[in-house]
């Protein structure tokens, strides 16, 4: 699980440095990235707790725009201190920079797949009314 978290930073870093280059902190970006995958993936758990059980676990925790900030902004800094502290994301770049062409195409699709499944599966709670 760890090294799918880890790859799923590096697709986003390798991404981001890609397209915009070092000077706009591919890095942070990345742990940008990261949060809002794992925030909706939490969230759209909770949708579905809600949706198999008749306890909702959205309204229990009375979930509001203060309180989704302050998760957020901490969702943000543990990220911040598992990939950005001591400069661990050079060490992640790395390990996974020299894979094979193949690995890399089967790593991308999957990871393409869960960024797919981490925006569709809340919005699709959302809509059947849970």
């Amino acid at each position: 699980m760890l090294k799918a978290y880890k790859y799923l930073f590096y697709s986003i870093y390798r991404w981001q440095l890609k397209w915009w280059g070092k000077d706009e902190i591919p890095e942070f970006t990345a742990v940008l990235g990261v949060s809002l995958l794992t925030w909706l993936n939490i969230y759209g758990a909770l949708l579905a707790i809600g949706a198999l059980t008749s306890f909702s676990a959205i309204d229990a925790f009375s979930v509001d725009k203060f309180k989704n900030g302050v998760a957020m902004v901490s969702l943000i800094g543990v990220n911040s201190l598992f990939f950005l502290r001591r400069d661990r994301y050079k060490h992640i770049v790395q390990e996974l920079v020299n894979e094979d062409k193949r690995s890399r195409n089967i790593n991308l699709t999957l990871i393409g797949a869960y960024v797919l499944f981490s925006f569709a599966f809340p919005l699709v709670l959302i809509g059947i009314g849970v």
